[in-house]
């Protein structure tokens, strides 16, 4: 009797608490953006004044400096803040996106490492969330 109330015991222990196994996560692949905070985001502007612009709507997140080039193009060169959170990459994003609007530009070219990129600005009839559209406006 006393065998069968030991074999009880161990049976409730085991329904009782089972072990969680761990989901197996999938790795991400590195990439450049990882080295964040030691290489700078560099966005061509066609002009010192655009360029000036977009340097004073980065300086609240950005380290950020301005680069003269041969040619009439500046270069705004951004590194990241250490108080930035993780999300940088979406400010960056969202900040050169007022800029092309609010300049008139069509694209700005942004380099990050070996890598370039274009960004284009939004279609003006284009409506975003949390923003009127054209017609209530009117």
């Amino acid at each position: 009797m006393a065998d069968q109330a030991g074999a009880g015991r161990s049976a409730a222990r085991r329904l009782g608490r089972q072990a969680v196994k761990a989901r197996p996560t999938l790795a991400r692949p590195a990439t450049l953006w990882d080295e964040v905070l030691t290489m700078p985001v560099e966005i061509t502007a066609p002009d010192r004044e655009s360029a000036s612009a977009l340097l004073g709507d980065a300086v609240s997140h950005f380290h950020v400096e301005l680069v003269e080039t041969a040619g009439s193009a500046t270069i705004v060169r951004l590194r990241p803040t250490s108080t930035v959170p993780a999300g940088w990459v979406f400010e960056l994003l969202a900040l050169v996106e007022r800029w092309l609007v609010a300049h008139g530009l069509e694209v700005a070219n942004v380099h990050h490492g070996s890598r370039s990129y274009v960004i284009t600005a939004p279609h003006p009839d284009v409506q975003r969330e949390g923003n009127p559209g054209p017609a209530a406006a009117a």
